[in-house]
């Protein structure tokens, strides 16, 4: 009996070494998991927006900080998603502030429930 179950270990162990010698695998040790700096920006591309928007904290008590309210210029109508940028700066954390944002979004987790995390690359006050 322990001969059969040494063999099956070892018949085990085998077998995850060959299954994991491959040129990419996920028996790698590390994390790839796209985060910016990865090198996977090519391989999977992150789509970029544009927008029109306005900054409010209205969301401070569901555990969001600040979000952006987007809108849609020609009738000025709130758009029904509301983005919480991961990156915004002090200067523009002021309640109603317009702005115009150029981000993508983020792969971080939620952290107020229906409101998707973004990255700004670049946003710009609008009077």
């Amino acid at each position: 009996m322990k001969k059969l179950l040494t063999i099956i270990i070892l018949a085990v162990s085998a077998y995850s070494l060959t299954a994991c010698s491959g040129a990419r695998s996920s028996c790698e040790s590390g994390s790839d998991d796209g985060n910016e700096g990865s090198g996977n920006e090519a391989e999977y591309p992150v789509p970029t927006v544009h927008k029109l928007g306005e900054i409010t904290n209205r969301l401070a008590g569901d555990g969001c900080d600040w979000v952006i309210d987007f809108y849609d210029p020609k009738n000025n109508e709130a758009d029904p998603e509301s983005k919480m940028p991961m990156n915004l700066t002090a200067a523009y954390q002021k309640n109603g502030l317009k702005v115009s944002v150029k981000y993508r979004l983020s792969r971080a987790v939620e952290k107020c429930k229906g409101v998707a995390p973004i990255i700004i690359d670049h946003i710009k006050i609008v009077e």
